[in-house]
């Protein structure tokens, strides 16, 4: 994880680049961030990386997992606040990709690639991960993709509207028009 910062005049003399995380993988970091971050009103980052966590899914690689950065003097303070464990929880999401997004009370929303309990093993979930008063947070699976006309393996980022729907996309499902999988879905969940 890096930030770049403008040096000089609006940037005018270039940028400087500043590690601010470096993960480790294996159970108690993640690995492989593949989106970008969400932010909150007190100036957290969030996040989720394929691999890393406790439970192994592919290769001894970890499930995935969602981190948040807090700012602090030197820095920012990463915390790893959620790890997947399909293991223990069966209907649970594998190999987040995505951008999660951040609403109010600050829960956190995403998606998976796979995992939950569909048919051919689980085709994703959308969660959401509630801040809790012991600074821990709740996960809730608020969708199991299917497959077939009901979708599968969203791959990208949600968004949130004003009155808390979420909106989204998957890579396949849907008609069967493009090849077997089906040409995607675009879904709404309404709280």
């Amino acid at each position: 994880m890096f930030k770049l910062a403008p040096v000089g005049a609006l940037g005018r003399s270039g940028y400087r680049k500043t590690t601010v995380h470096a993960f480790r993988g294996g159970a108690n970091d993640g690995a492989q961030p593949l989106a970008g971050l969400a932010a909150d009103t007190a100036g957290a980052l969030y996040g989720t990386t394929r691999y890393g966590g406790p439970t192994p899914c592919a290769e001894n690689a970890g499930c995935g997992t969602v981190f948040k950065l807090v700012p602090a003097r030197t820095g920012y303070t990463e915390s790893v606040i959620y790890d997947f464990r399909p293991a223990t929880e069966p209907s649970d999401g594998i190999f987040p990709q995505s951008p999660v997004v951040v609403g109010r009370g600050g829960t956190v929303y995403g998606t998976t690639l796979s995992g939950g309990t569909g048919p051919r093993g689980g085709d994703g979930v959308v969660f959401s991960l509630t801040p809790l008063r012991s600074g821990t947070y709740g996960e809730t699976i608020l969708l199991q993709f299917k497959g077939l006309t009901d979708g599968q393996s969203p791959m990208a980022g949600l968004a949130l509207d004003a009155h808390g729907k979420l909106f989204g996309t998957t890579d396949s499902g849907g008609s069967s028009g493009c090849n077997r999988q089906g040409c995607g879905v675009a879904f709404e969940l309404t709280p």
